[in-house]
């Protein structure tokens, strides 16, 4: 099972389409938790709506306390073998969820899929034009995974450090106590990303763009995914963790 975890805020308007586009996905082995955080608007009212229509969805509510705080207490409560984030304004591709049954799948601790960007206009997805590839999966051991991740696949190009591409196994987040930092609103994904790296041993790369990054109305900051305004002092507070959890990894020779 695939716990999916999509933290609410003041979303009304775009949560329909990611919630649809995950329950309406190949795979349905899932759990789908919407932590609601807060909202003031009508966003846990369609969370509720949708738990009562499909036995997949779970509601968790709590006070506005932000988005790492969020998919935090979607972990604590997961129960799925895999744990996957998707935020309330993007989308997937109904093989988003397929990776989880490729042939290494059960011997491996990280998989990472593809994302493209795209814009919901009119009613529908449209998205940007990539150069599609045959969908294959890459398998590699430590110590390839790094070298691949910030070498061959350039970083640069492929951002390593988004959690909405990649699937995460539940026991070495609890294993490990691998949590979101609340103290950090930039770069809380790569924070995340690279801890969980220290303990992958096993990795996947699926070629494939299965995860849709939505951009909605970017002059109604009510859709953004923060409205947050940081201090000089905040900046470097964060880049500076952001280094430290970079430079905690062991790349190893290349």
């Amino acid at each position: 099972m695939i716990s999916v975890i999509v933290p609410v805020y003041n979303r009304e308007r775009t949560l329909p389409i990611c919630v649809e586009s995950i329950l309406n996905a190949n795979y349905h082995d899932l759990e789908v938790i919407l932590v609601d955080d807060g909202s003031s608007d009508n966003s846990l009212n369609i969370c509720m709506g949708y738990a009562t229509r499909d036995s997949r969805v779970r509601v968790v509510k709590q006070q506005n306390m932000g988005v790492s705080s969020a998919r935090n207490h979607g972990i604590d409560v997961a129960v799925g073998d895999w744990v996957s984030f998707v935020d309330s304004d993007d989308a997937v591709a109904p093989e988003h969820f397929d990776v989880v049954m490729s042939e290494k799948a059960e011997e491996t601790d990280l998989m990472q899929v593809k994302y493209v960007h795209g814009k919901y206009v009119g009613g529908r997805i449209v998205l940007c034009e990539v150069h599609n590839e045959e969908p294959k999966d890459l398998f590699y051991e430590s110590p390839e995974i790094l070298p691949f991740i910030f070498g061959t696949n350039n970083p640069y190009k492929n951002f390593f450090y988004f959690c909405h591409d990649k699937f995460f196994r539940r026991d070495i987040l609890n294993k490990y106590n691998i949590r979101f930092p609340d103290d950090v609103s930039l770069g809380e994904d790569q924070i995340f990303v690279c801890k969980y790296l220290q303990y992958t041993t096993k990795y996947i790369y699926r070629n494939a763009y299965t995860c849709y990054r939505l951009e909605w109305m970017q002059s109604d900051r009510s859709y953004q995914l923060t409205t947050k305004e940081r201090t000089a002092e905040e900046y470097l507070y964060d880049i500076l963790k952001n280094y430290n959890a970079i430079n905690n990894l062991s790349f190893g020779s290349s």
